[in-house]
């Protein structure tokens, strides 16, 4: 097992113990994972492409990193390994996670399509301690999309991502991205398969309409100057949209399971709009213009600075909250904790992007998102109080 780590052995032995690291790493392979797909997926580990390093840097890193990977799994020995008697079983259930994690998403169809043939898998890793969570969302929804470990527990992230797609735009039938009628159609699926009530369903929506579709209505209507009446019409029917979706799209039985995820602060600098900044994959599915004509709009019009624009998301998720309680889903506020003490992102969470990126960062944001994904299961599995006496 000599290579790049060799010097790194009595951790993992450590890690391994009572096992040979040499045994695990057998076993490991026989799970199903394989260096090539592992560095494939990885760039940065190209110099250990041919090497026996690869699983040695998973072993000791990548399992705790969360490093994504795929792999054909072998479930008989998934589940010989999940038995071994690791001393440190934290790094037991990381490493039965990080496999599960990868033979969930080998395949390469979208989730509404293959979720009927990942439910055998899916109920087989529930008993090695997965906890799904179904994350339904626009872009902003990957960064949910991770695993955690908790004790013997672990977070298996089901995404259905919904890339440039408008709370508004759920609610037509007609709409471009057909997202909606996607959705509707992978949550049938979930319940007639079974969709436990103690399995999380996040929806994730708001983020495109509040900085993306309202600016380009604007432009359709030839509003040159912002104005806050404005946009409380505009988040008024942008949630009436929402709610057309929810209530004809979540089946009653799966409501109790579902919540409703506020949008994260702004992120996107003053300078990114005033020099016209417009994602040309959301232009495509939510304007009618070409992206260079709404680049020349965008300069020509008032956007509100960064202070403005974090309090109209603030106001905008108020109106998400109201929603979950009208429609009996739960609430999640993930934007608030974001927030630096002068009212915006902080600036450890926007990341290397500064401000150039309409996304936060997803490392930076990791504690405070793990975080919301374990309340949200908490919120279903609720402890049970021992027995008096």
């Amino acid at each position: 097992m000599g290579n790049y780590f060799a010097g790194d052995l009595p951790n993992l032995s450590e890690l391994c113990a009572p096992m040979q690291p040499a045994d695990v790493s057998a076993l490991v392979t026989a799970v199903g994972f394989t260096s090539q797909l592992y560095v494939k997926d990885h760039p940065d580990l190209e110099r250990i492409r041919e090497s026996p390093s690869a699983i040695l840097h998973f072993l000791l890193y990548g399992v705790l990193e969360g490093r994504r990977f795929r792999a054909k799994i072998d479930m008989a020995a998934l589940r010989r390994l999940a038995d071994l008697p690791f001393e440190n079983k934290l790094y037991r259930t990381a490493l039965v996670a990080a496999l599960g994690y990868a033979g969930i998403h080998t395949a390469k169809a979208e989730l509404d399509t293959e979720l009927t043939d990942l439910w055998p898998t899916l109920l087989e890793l529930c008993a090695m301690g997965a906890k799904p969570v179904l994350i339904i969302g626009d872009s902003h929804s990957n960064l949910y999309h991770r695993r955690a470990v908790r004790g013997s527990n672990w977070i298996l992230p089901l995404h259905l991502l919904c890339s440039a797609g408008s709370a508004m735009g759920l609610g037509n039938p007609n709409s471009r991205s057909r997202y909606g009628l996607r959705i509707e159609r992978l949550l049938e699926m979930a319940l007639t398969l079974g969709w436990r009530q103690q399995w999380p369903i996040l929806f994730k929506f708001g983020q495109v309409d509040t900085e993306f579709v309202h600016t380009f209505q604007r432009i359709a209507k030839g509003i040159t100057s912002y104005s806050r009446d404005e946009f409380a019409d505009f988040s008024a029917r942008s949630i009436e949209g929402y709610r057309r979706f929810l209530d004809r799209g979540v089946p009653a039985a799966l409501r109790p399971a579902s919540t409703i995820v506020s949008v994260f602060p702004p992120s996107l600098s003053d300078q990114q709009w005033a020099e016209g900044y417009a994602n040309g994959h959301i232009v495509s599915l939510n304007a009618d213009m070409e992206r260079d004509a709404i680049i020349g709009a965008i300069r020509q019009m008032t956007i509100p600075d960064i202070f403005e624009r974090t309090r109209m998301h603030r106001e905008y998720n108020e109106r998400l909250s109201e929603l979950a309680g009208q429609t009996g889903l739960a609430f999640i506020d993930d934007c608030d904790e974001l927030l630096s003490a002068f009212g915006i992102a902080n600036r450890r969470f926007v990341g290397a992007a500064a401000g150039r990126d309409h996304h936060l960062d997803y490392v930076a944001t990791a504690p405070a998102i793990t975080a919301a994904l374990w309340r949200a299961i908490d919120r279903l599995n609720p402890p049970i109080a021992a027995a008096p006496g």
